[in-house]
């Protein structure tokens, strides 16, 4: 039994982080080139209410208009292509963050199923150990013959009333410490 699911799960979660990164790069780059170019067919329109002023007053001619309305008309075309480049980034961003939320459940359910049956395997080491059942059915007989309590063998009433003094007890802070190591361990940091 191994945490390899985890960590593969985990590498994933990683590189599409980085992934994540990355794009949130370029949808950066593509707002400020969006931006840009609005500026600039701002100062386009501008400079062309100009030039249509000069046409009215007789300065320039009709046709010297066409090479700036081309300018603006190419520009507004840059401009849709960054919008969408924009647009097709956040979408990534989001698809990237489902990814991330699903991954993190992921880690979360392969964590809990790792543990548990990690759990699971040292209760049978546990229950296999012939000298500890031994000294319990040892304990078992005494407590059963004492002469003093009423006889019983019941094993499962054994148990529960003296559990307390069968398992070693610890501490809340050597409980933690052994959390600690456990994760160190099995490198769920």
């Amino acid at each position: 039994m191994t945490t390899d699911n985890f960590q593969a799960i985990k590498a994933k979660l990683n590189a599409v982080l980085t992934s994540k990164e990355k794009i949130q790069l370029k949808a950066n780059e593509a707002d400020d080139y969006a931006s840009e170019i609005t500026r600039n067919i701002n100062n386009l329109e501008t400079s062309y209410r100009q030039l249509e002023k000069r046409v009215v007053l007789g300065e320039i001619e009709f046709s010297d208009l066409d090479k700036p309305r081309q300018q603006i008309e190419a520009e507004r075309g840059r401009l849709e292509s960054a919008k969408r480049l924009a647009e097709l980034s956040r979408e990534a961003l989001n698809e990237a963050d489902q990814e991330i939320n699903q991954l993190i459940q992921d880690m979360k359910v392969s964590r809990s199923q790792f543990c548990i049956a990690r759990r699971d395997t040292i209760f049978r080491e546990i229950q296999k150990d012939q000298k500890l059942k031994s000294k319990l059915l040892e304990a078992i007989a005494a407590f059963s013959v004492n002469g003093h309590i009423p006889y019983t063998s019941d094993f499962n009433n054994f148990i529960k009333q003296f559990c307390e003094k069968i398992l070693p007890q610890a501490t809340q802070s050597e409980v933690t410490e052994a959390a600690e190591k456990f994760i160190e361990n099995n490198k769920f940091d």
